[in-house]
């Protein structure tokens, strides 16, 4: 038994050695480029030198021409591989920015759309005048038109029950308040259009109570929401 943890313990000890060799080496690589860089730059002057003086290769050049010539050869590759690597970073830049452009102008796209559907849900864009009943089914018609409408913009605010994001947390909310609208919708828009008259009033009063109690609990979750976006765009 003894025996058999020695060995489990060793083979713990080699993997996590071998997995600290990994990271180094990684650490290695992605500084290499940097260090190869530093290296040449030291080195070269001394490597030039040795190259034009310190050589008994024959040529019709004297030093000072080879000096002149492999400086402005290799200023010039220098030259290239600055300009190749500034054009790599800048497209790079580019594609970066574009992406970004892409994720703001789809979170911008799915606030408004989030805006539309929370005034909706919360009744806000209408007014019920319980004094007039002509009037008050004239709005609640409205209602129900612009709730059918945003179905598809419900669909595409989902929901994960195990995320705890402040967004999250507000779609979840918004579609629950809107399950049951929809079911009070579909029962009252099944009935003749005298039973619809008729329950126009309760259904109105329904829906009336309903917004007003997750109204202070939806507007805070939307303020929550817009702030959690807001901090995505600007990068907070």
């Amino acid at each position: 038994m003894a025996k058999k943890l020695k060995e489990i313990t060793l083979n713990n000890i080699k993997i996590a050695l071998l997995q600290l060799f990994c990271k180094k080496n990684r650490a290695k690589i992605k500084y290499l480029p940097l260090i190869l860089v530093i290296i040449i730059a030291l080195i070269f002057p001394i490597m030039l030198e040795f190259l034009v003086i310190y050589n008994n290769i024959p040529s019709s050049f004297n030093n000072s021409e080879w000096f002149v010539f492999w400086s402005g050869y290799i200023g010039s590759i220098i030259t290239i591989l600055t300009f190749y690597i500034t054009i790599r970073l800048e497209s790079k830049k580019s594609r970066l920015q574009l992406s970004k452009q892409y994720e703001n102008s789809r979170i911008e796209k799915e606030i408004e759309r989030a805006t539309k559907v929370k005034n909706i849900i919360l009744l806000d864009k209408y007014r019920f005048n319980f004094s007039n009943k002509n009037d008050m089914v004239d709005e609640y018609k409205s209602f129900s038109r612009d709730f059918l409408d945003i179905e598809s913009d419900l669909k595409k605010m989902a929901w994960i029950n195990e995320a705890t994001s402040h967004k999250n947390e507000f779609f979840k909310r918004l579609n629950l308040i809107a399950k049951y609208e929809r079911f009070t919708l579909l029962e009252r828009l099944a009935n003749t259009n005298e039973e619809f008259i008729d329950g126009v009033l309760k259904d109105i009063k329904e829906l009336s109570r309903l917004s007003n109690n997750n109204r202070n609990e939806l507007n805070d979750l939307y303020d929550n929401y817009i702030d959690e976006m807001m901090k995505k765009i600007y990068d907070i």
